[in-house]
């Protein structure tokens, strides 16, 4: 019997995880809200304390704009010379996420202080100034990038967009959509925070996990996610034995012979070109099936050790399966299969049985070592109807292909008909294994993220309040759909083998 206490600390429970799960999903939206304002927007902020000293140079300073503004009269040429700034900066931004810095990083500083020569923007003079500087590391070739772009913003050049600093320009309008299929998607990396440090930058921490790469023709590739430094855009680069890798999109691709990745625009698109290698990595689904398959054996193992010549009532752990286990069999197996056969079955049920039960639960979980949505991806959830096919084809008996191929009561003339029908049939009930629990559980997912994704869209915590209420009811909702999926899937997974053993009446 539920008493009143045990109410009140389920409530808490539930109440407790929510504020967990929220805060953790607040936290996924503030990463992606961040990666899509780029780098470039944390000179917002610092702009006055990187702009040069030029309160002795007026003089200066006027004649360099004035210098500018004629080179700038002509649209035609200061196209040219916009394109020209474009693939410098694109070179910098290279150099900001190279590994070979120490390098390339004063190369860069003197290719930049001779274009702004060139174009008149800097003076002789003045360019003694930057001779002095050494840059080591990302964060000098940053430091460099925003000293330049500031002096440029100073004196009014018109630099490209995605470098223009403007006191208050609009930011950059949030997507729940593409936070929402980050969050749902696979991962290289166990994601846990961000925080900030003193100049402004953001820097993520995570749990790096396994790579595991094969390239045909130079064989296979390991080492651990945290090479890529959580780069997920294509811009570092990792070198292996002669074959180079970048990361985008949570995917692995192979480099072109510059170092970087090919788009080309298919309908209005771009699509990564680049070749793609055999990727066995331990993702952040490999890892929560592998988990739940230690937490599966060592239950199971337990239980049958304690049930190993005892006679006596079980406790604890045992006193919890054990009706689960008596539901699977005497609920599920027994009527749809027959008390004669659905021993066969039986491992296979109650394996599928917890396997989904569990990755349902562990889902729920927002923090590490849970929190993967592997019952929400489409090759488990696959991969699970695909055995349930091939073993009700394998274990289907005369009867059961003669309906298929010689269905009774229909004339010859007609089986070329029935027959396509029939097969698929047959194909489409995994089908429909597949794709009820892949929506089902996805759908938890986006519905919860949505929720949360309210206090950003409206821009205020006074939503919050509303969301974290409808948030609650959600998880409470998604634990029961956590226990109805794997029930239904496990119930039609049995109804399909009993109709492949069914003898003829």
């Amino acid at each position: 019997m539920i008493t009143k206490a045990m109410f009140k600390k389920t409530f808490f429970v539930l109440v407790l995880l929510t504020m967990i799960n929220s805060s953790s999903y607040a936290q996924e939206v503030k990463q992606d809200t961040i990666y899509q304002r780029g780098e470039v927007k944390i000179l917002r902020d610092k702009v006055d304390s990187l702009r040069l000293d030029f309160s002795k140079a007026d003089q200066k300073i006027k004649d360099r704009i004035a210098k500018i503004r004629e080179n700038f009269g002509d649209y035609k040429e200061a196209h040219e010379l916009k394109s020209e700034f474009e693939e410098l900066h694109k070179e910098i931004q290279e150099a900001v996420y190279s590994k070979d810095l120490d390098a390339r990083a004063n190369d860069i500083k003197d290719k930049m202080i001779s274009y702004e020569i060139e174009h008149g923007w800097l003076d002789p003079a003045d360019s003694l100034l930057f001779e002095k500087i050494e840059l080591h590391s990302y964060e000098d070739i940053e430091k460099f990038q925003r000293d330049l772009v500031a002096m440029l913003i100073h004196e009014g050049v018109e630099v490209p967009e995605d470098m223009l600093l403007v006191d208050g320009d609009e930011e950059e309008k949030f997507n729940p959509t593409e936070v929402i299929l980050h969050h749902i998607a696979d991962s290289h990396e166990y994601h846990l925070w961000d925080y900030t440090d003193e100049i402004g930058l953001v820097h993520p921490v995570s749990i790096p996990l396994p790579v595991i790469l094969y390239v045909k023709d130079k064989g296979v590739f390991t080492f651990m996610s945290s090479e890529f430094h959580h780069d997920d855009h294509g811009r570092i680069l990792v070198q292996k034995d002669g074959v180079a890798f970048l990361k985008a999109h949570d995917n692995i691709y192979i480099a072109n012979e510059e170092g970087k990745l090919t788009f080309e625009e298919i309908n209005g698109t771009e699509v990564i070109m680049n070749a793609t290698p055999l990727d066995f990595s331990i993702t952040k689904n490999a890892f929560a099936i592998l988990l739940s398959f230690g937490i599966i054996l060592f239950v199971f193992v337990s239980l049958a050790r304690s049930y190993s010549g005892n006679k006596k009532a079980p406790t604890g752990l045992g006193a919890f399966m054990e009706p689960l286990v008596l539901f699977v069999r005497d609920d599920i197996a027994i009527p749809n299969i027959g008390e004669k056969k659905y021993e066969k079955f039986m491992p296979f049920l109650l394996t599928v049985f917890f396997f989904i039960l569990l990755n349902n639960l562990m889902g729920l979980i927002p923090f590490f070592p849970f929190g993967a949505n592997m019952t929400g991806n489409i090759t488990v959830t696959f991969v699970l109807a695909a055995m349930v096919l091939v073993i009700t084809l394998v274990n289907g008996n005369k009867n059961y292909w003669i309906h298929i191929f010689a269905t009774p009561g229909v004339p010859w003339w007609l089986l070329p008909i029935m027959i396509p029908v029939e097969i698929m049939g047959v194909l489409s009930k995994p089908f429909a294994l597949m794709i009820r629990l892949f929506a089902n559980i996805s759908a938890g997912h986006i519905i919860v993220l949505s929720l949360v994704s309210l206090i950003f869209i409206f821009k205020t915590i006074a939503i919050a309040p509303v969301s974290v209420a409808f948030v609650l009811f959600m998880d409470v909702l998604e634990i029961l759909v956590a226990f109805l999926q794997a029930y239904v899937f496990t119930l039609l997974s049995a109804l399909f083998f009993g109709m492949a053993t069914e003898e003829a009446h």
